[in-house]
């Protein structure tokens, strides 16, 4: 084998490594940019009041306590349960608008908590 061909698959090399690196660089990326939206659409909402029945709301304490425990911030000994079935529902509309690589074991875990909690009360 020639220098140059010791060279040009060391590059080759060098060239497969960069573009794994790459695509998972734009794979966090996405999954960051998934994390922005979502967390901007609900800050947006935090505040705000809605008059229809049920509310159509998927923010709440019991909703954003799943959210921290999702993103990691809280664990399930802190999580905040469902009050009524409204704020079951405000869990669940989170729920389907949670980033999919946000829901690990523990989000799983809480928002099952959360759909117990109500039953548990009856």
């Amino acid at each position: 084998m020639s220098v140059m061909d010791t060279i040009e698959e060391g590059l080759e090399d060098d060239i497969q490594e960069l573009e794994t690196k790459l695509e998972a660089a734009e794979k966090r990326e996405g999954k960051l940019v998934e994390d922005i939206e979502f967390l901007a659409k609900r800050a947006a909402k935090a505040n705000s009041v809605t008059f229809c029945e049920g509310g159509g709301r998927e923010t709440g304490a019991s909703s954003n306590s799943i959210v921290a425990i999702a993103y990691g911030t809280a664990t399930l000994e802190g999580q905040n349960l469902p009050f009524d079935q409204d704020d079951l529902n405000a869990c669940r509309r989170m729920w389907a608008k949670l980033p999919k690589h946000r829901k690990t074991p523990e989000a799983i875990k809480a928002q099952a908590i959360a759909e117990a909690a109500l039953v548990e009360d009856k």
